[in-house]
């Protein structure tokens, strides 16, 4: 994987570097969806730290600028302290095809119709080789192989993403394919082999 989008650099720095916070609004009075001062940056899959309650949760939502919902739910509703941003994992994971590459700010031509959809990769050790190597890089452990087509993609797929949904979502990162792949009819099944989709990081 050569490029990362703007999207997933930012909520990296936001945590590695910036631990991103934001304030309890005193009068919240929910124990999952918080109230707070801005919910500016905050993303599904943050890992976040509860300042006051010294506790840990995922973000489940941002349904607006003043709240973030959380799983587990708190044991009472939080008045003080902040919400800090720990950590970030894509609540799932998809790989999907494009017939024209995307850049760091997404777009692209993502492949359509014949039956064309997006492939879920398992977020686990079983799914993903150890990282290992200079650069360092992951790869698939299992084949990921997508439905057959009844009709063209839109013709030669050139490109892969990595995206946090099965449709729509965001887009986490993007590469070209290393052999261009033709789905301009019915029955084609394209997939990536065991080792063949690969994550680097330099």
């Amino acid at each position: 994987m050569a490029h990362k989008t703007a999207y997933f650099e930012k909520l990296a720095l936001n945590t590695w570097l910036r631990r991103l916070t934001t304030a309890v609004n005193a009068g919240n009075a929910s124990t999952s969806n918080i109230l707070v001062t801005s919910s500016t940056g905050f993303a599904v899959g943050h890992l976040v730290k509860m300042t006051t309650a010294t506790t840990y949760h995922t973000v489940t939502a941002v349904p607006d600028g003043t709240h973030v919902t959380i799983a587990p739910a708190m044991g009472a509703a939080p008045t003080t302290g902040n919400m800090e941003a720990w950590g970030y994992s894509p609540p799932l994971v998809y790989v999907g095809l494009f017939t024209a590459a995307p850049s760091d700010a997404g777009g692209g031509t993502e492949a359509t119709g014949g039956s064309y959809a997006r492939v879920q990769v398992t977020q686990a050790d079983a799914s993903w080789a150890a990282p290992s190597g200079t650069p360092t890089l992951t790869s698939n452990a299992a084949a990921v192989t997508f439905p057959t087509s009844s009709a063209t993609w839109g013709g030669t797929m050139t490109h892969f993403g990595i995206f946090d949904a099965a449709t729509t979502g965001n887009l986490i990162g993007w590469n070209s394919l290393t052999t261009p792949q033709s789905v301009a009819s019915a029955g084609i099944t394209p997939s990536f082999a065991i080792g063949a989709l690969t994550w680097s990081e330099d």
